[in-house]
């Protein structure tokens, strides 16, 4: 992206901007490690085996998550084709020890253009999907009206 855009991208909320700057090379693979409590959590609520999750982390991939996904994710604040208002998001996520300054650090490196972590997304058989992190992300990149990309990862029925 050129620096005319960049700069635009700075001062703006249109959604065309917004989404060259979250095209999906500028969302990258989660690092596992930083992502374990999140995982083990998500084991011990689902009751999915650990080893399950971190192999279905490994062979991840990035995807869109269209709106028809996003009106089924559970365990996220995010309300599909509702995006939320930017100010609204700090007393969604303050129940997690969220920060505003963590929050305005999440739009600011998404209205750079920069590189970002995405969200953690778990797909299982018959099952709606589930976020396994990215929660602030996935809010964020919601409230500036823009499809989300999301790490997928999928574990079937044998693991579970």
């Amino acid at each position: 992206m050129d620096h005319v855009n960049k700069i635009a991208a700075l001062i703006t909320e249109d959604p065309d901007v917004i989404n060259e700057i979250l095209r999906p090379d500028r969302w990258l693979k989660p690092d596992l490690e930083y992502e374990s409590e999140e995982l083990q959590r998500t084991s011990t609520e689902l009751k999915i085996p650990i080893d399950a999750l971190v192999d279905a982390f490994r062979s991840g991939k990035l995807m869109e998550l269209s709106q028809q996904l996003l009106a089924k994710l559970q365990n996220t604040d995010v309300v599909a084709r509702k995006p939320i208002k930017y100010g609204r998001i700090k007393n969604a996520v303050a129940k997690y020890g969220k920060t505003p300054e963590g929050i305005a650090r999440i739009k600011k490196l998404i209205r750079k253009g920069m590189e970002i972590d995405a969200p953690v997304v778990l797909f299982r058989p018959g099952q709606n999907p589930y976020l396994v992190s990215g929660n602030t992300r996935l809010l964020v990149a919601n409230s500036m009206g823009t499809t989300p990309i999301v790490w997928a990862i999928k574990v079937d029925s044998r693991q579970l």
